[in-house]
């Protein structure tokens, strides 16, 4: 018998950038963590520099923002939907890098990165949405990935099926550092 999973509010259902930027830094490019996913992330030029932990996250989030393919899709045990995507990101030694994301959907939450690593065993891959340099400075980072989500947005149109493309910061609590450096929030 097929199963369906609804995730109502699908407006609220787009990735936390700073919830997977976290993640990131703190499991993906942390030298100490013994998953040692960093390993793979080095092997393109990821985790040498502060601002890669930014630059990973927007590009991971931003591929969710077009259009992908989840794989091996299961519902967990506490009701939550648990799938794989496959992301492309920009690599400094090779064309791209070929990651395998992992989240959690449920009901009225963003989707949940529960790990990323650099691993090209899935069919599909969704390229990362936002143009990046990765020799660029922090400031040109961002310029060009507030520059990509403004071409995304003026180019959508409603269809029932997609909800339109944004990132969310929050620009209060743990947050406000990052959202100052952004200048979301004056100084």
């Amino acid at each position: 018998m097929p199963a369906s999973f609804k995730l109502p509010y699908i407006h609220l259902q787009f990735p936390d950038l700073v919830a997977v930027e976290q993640k990131v830094r703190n499991y993906c490019l942390d030298r100490a963590h013994r998953e040692r996913k960093w390993v793979g992330f080095l092997e393109h030029g990821y985790g040498y520099q502060p601002r890669d932990s930014i630059v990973l996250a927007s590009q991971i989030t931003g591929a969710l923002l077009g259009k992908f393919s989840p794989q091996e899709v299961v519902a967990t045990s506490s009701g939550e939907l648990q799938f794989s995507v496959g992301v492309a990101i920009p690599s400094t030694t090779k064309h791209r890098a070929l990651l395998t994301t992992a989240w959690i959907a449920e009901p009225a939450a963003g989707f949940r990165l529960t790990t990323a690593y650099i691993n090209g065993a899935l069919p599909e891959y969704a390229d990362a949405l936002p143009a990046y340099d990765p020799s660029a400075s922090i400031e040109d980072a961002w310029t060009a990935i507030v520059e990509r989500a403004n071409e995304i947005v003026a180019g959508w149109t409603a269809d029932g099926v997609w909800a339109r493309p944004r990132v969310f910061i929050p620009r209060s609590g743990s947050t406000q550092a990052f959202a100052r450096d952004l200048g979301c929030v004056s100084q």
